[in-house]
């Protein structure tokens, strides 16, 4: 554990009332984050946040964008409508978010941390959405 991080972390927790240090690291990975090589803390945690998204779109766009591959056209071809519709929409309110964290990278260190707050909150639903969103695409490989 990276105790300094963790400290650090803390510190920035307490000032601005952020989730628990145990929190952003099993959601998001902060622990491999090193204080003296990333930077502003507050601005490398958002881009550990916007990699994780990231992750999300790349998996969800070949659903409701697809190129002429086995990979997307399975997925489009085994997904029921609402399926893709239910996609689709994941995919908008993520990129909302992503490009959201983008410009907020150019702001101060409150209101990043207001954003990393905010955001905090509503992740437990989006992760959900995200995870149903995953194993719908999972069994359609299955048909």
């Amino acid at each position: 554990m990276n105790e300094k991080l963790k400290s650090e972390y803390e510190k920035l927790a307490k000032k601005y009332n952020l989730p628990s240090f145990e929190f952003m690291d099993g959601e998001f990975e902060i622990s491999v984050l090193k204080v003296d090589e990333s930077g502003i803390l507050i601005k490398a945690i958002l881009r550990m946040i916007l990699s994780r998204l990231g992750t999300f779109l790349n998996y969800l766009e070949p659903v409701f964008n697809p190129s002429p591959s086995m990979h997307s056209m399975t997925e489009m071809n085994n997904l029921k409508e609402a399926e893709k519709e239910e996609v689709a929409a994941l995919y908008k309110k993520i990129s909302i978010i992503y490009h959201q964290i983008l410009y907020k990278e150019l702001e101060n260190e409150k209101s990043i941390a207001d954003f990393i707050r905010d955001f905090c909150k509503s992740w437990p639903t989006t992760k959900n959405e995200v995870i149903k969103s995953l194993k719908s695409i999972e069994n359609a490989w299955k048909k």
